[in-house]
């Protein structure tokens, strides 16, 4: 009988960046299948409750809500416990590059629902890093459990 090593105990996964679609919020990670707002591929959202009901909503720099709870990027059109919400994981997001970008942090936007490669910078801003460029347009999704707001 062979014995795992402690490093194989939950085995792997591999993330190729080439292997992953060049359509927005195609990727592939872990995906939670919960809430039915209708959401658009790609987008970055929040989720929230409101009695007894899970909804997802835009995300967005500038409030504290929009910046500090759970969020996930749509992995398609549709209903999000239809097409899945990406919570981590290697995805494609088209409007997100940096040149000479590989390993530089991805942020949230101030535009609602988008992810950036600058940091916010306005007062009262929320400063959010949720993941980082691998590749063009490709990025691991993994956002920080911290956000900063910026002074006045």
């Amino acid at each position: 009988m062979r014995v795992k090593k402690a490093y194989e105990k939950f085995g792997s996964r591999s993330f190729v960046p080439s292997g992953i679609s060049d359509t927005n919020g195609v990727g592939e990670g872990d995906v939670l299948f919960y809430g039915s707002t209708t959401v658009q591929s790609g987008k970055a959202y929040y989720l929230y409750e409101d009695e007894n009901t899970a909804y997802w909503s835009a995300t967005d720099a500038d409030a504290l809500t929009s910046s500090s709870y759970l969020i996930a990027i749509a992995m398609g059109n549709g209903a999000a416990n239809s097409v899945g919400m990406l919570l981590r994981g290697m995805v494609h997001i088209g409007s997100v590059t940096a040149a000479n970008g590989a390993g530089k942090p991805i942020y949230l936007s101030a535009l609602q629902g988008q992810l950036t490669a600058t940091a916010p910078s306005a007062a009262n801003d929320y400063v959010r890093i949720v993941g980082y460029q691998v590749a063009s347009n490709k990025i691991w999704f993994s956002p920080d459990n911290t956000h900063i707001k910026i002074a006045e």
